[in-house]
């Protein structure tokens, strides 16, 4: 994972976190926190920082949208 993603950081597009293994916990620094499990997918707001905490299983993947 790049160490980026573990840090507040924001889009400037809408993005989705999949989660295709083990979980993520998704932070909106704004208002939530979202543990996405297997088969699970979050929306990701522009301009909301936030960050990701990964399981040591996990495996995830980040859509952009335009």
């Amino acid at each position: 994972m790049p160490p980026a993603l573990g840090r507040a950081h924001l889009t400037s597009v809408w993005a989705e976190l999949v989660v295709e293994k083990g979980s993520v916990l998704f932070t909106d620094e704004a208002s939530r926190n979202v543990n996405v499990t297997a088969g699970q997918r979050t929306a990701i707001p522009p301009g909301v920082h936030h960050h990701i905490e990964p399981a040591q299983d996990a495996l995830f993947h980040i859509q952009f949208y335009h």
